[in-house]
């Protein structure tokens, strides 16, 4: 979120605390030196610390090194070495579907019978070269292919029916602010109500009618629970309006595909991926997509026919 979305630290915590991703139980909105640290951390593209130097550890990275340097490049930080090409499946994009492990990327170079150097892109499983493993290599060219196709069957060709579906996406987020607003005030009384058991605690903890250990306690688990309503408090903020035009900028991404892909450069492409793609599996040589939503109810072939036969 924070290398290709524009956000800062602070608004990072935002982001974190509406989406219902917690540091702790007890902490659950992030602070800005916990992010800071993790933001920093280069054991996430796979490396060690060991004896005042940082070196390429032996074990999977969970980052790819180009997010971590346009995150460095945000943070100000330079981060320069054991930079790997920018290959654009690469980076846990991929697993195979023979093993599960993650599909890699590398970069060849060959001289055609003209003496031109070309260069490649070749995806294949980390586990490649075991026995008994098959010997499947993807080039870039073959991936794209069939990206672009999996972008046809999402694109609906009637504008009437683009259309119909931008309006059913508002009209969705028009009707769920009444339940949006009954949620937040069933929310605002049960946290009024763990106020109330706050004040009476501490009453009976005057009047000595409970011990020390007994009243830290049950005011710890009063405060977890405040601090777990205040996040859902937080989660609920969000207008429902700029809800409905997220939803329907990803839909008229989603018809767009195309044209933008074509276009796109590695950082484009890459966020492309990450907002439309949940994973994508490699079995033998055909890559098995799945999507996250809303796009994959537009792969739903039941869902345009029946919509035309509504005379839409």
């Amino acid at each position: 979120m924070f290398a290709y979305q524009t956000l800062t630290i602070e608004t990072l915590i935002e982001t974190l605390a509406r989406q219902g991703i917690v540091y702790t139980d007890r902490q659950p909105r992030w602070t800005k030196s916990t992010l800071h640290r993790l933001l920093h951390n280069r054991g996430y593209v796979g490396e060690v610390w060991y004896q005042g130097v940082w070196h390429p550890g032996k074990f999977e990275p969970l980052v790819d090194r180009q997010t971590f340097q346009t995150v460095q490049d945000r943070l100000g930080t330079d981060f320069k070495v054991y930079q790997k090409p920018r290959i654009t499946f690469a980076a846990g994009l991929m697993t195979c579907g023979h093993c599960g492990r993650i599909v890699t990327g590398e970069k060849k170079h060959k001289t055609s019978p003209d003496g031109a150097k070309r260069e490649y892109s070749y995806y294949r499983c980390t586990r490649y070269a075991m026995e008994g493993h098959p010997k499947v290599r993807l080039t870039e060219a073959e991936i794209d292919r069939q990206l672009l196709a999996l972008f046809a069957t999402i694109r609906i060709e009637d504008p009437q029916i683009r259309q119909w579906f931008v309006e059913v996406i508002r009209a969705r987020a028009h009707s769920g602010q009444v339940e949006n607003k009954q949620h937040r005030q069933e929310l605002q009384r049960q946290h009024e109500q763990v106020e109330a058991k706050l004040k009476s605690l501490l009453d009976l903890r005057i009047a000595a009618e409970i011990t020390p250990d007994e009243y830290s306690a049950k005011r710890a688990e009063f405060h977890d629970r405040q601090a777990a309503l205040r996040l859902q408090l937080e989660s609920t903020d969000r207008d429902d309006h700029e809800v409905a035009e997220l939803a329907v900028k990803a839909f008229e991404l989603s018809q767009s595909l195309t044209e933008r892909w074509l276009k796109a450069d590695y950082d484009a492409k890459r966020t492309i991926l990450s907002i439309m793609l949940e994973s994508a599996r490699l079995n033998s040589e055909k890559l098995e997509f799945s999507l996250r939503k809303p796009f994959d109810l537009l792969r739903d072939e039941k869902l345009v026919p029946l919509i035309g036969a509504m005379g839409i």
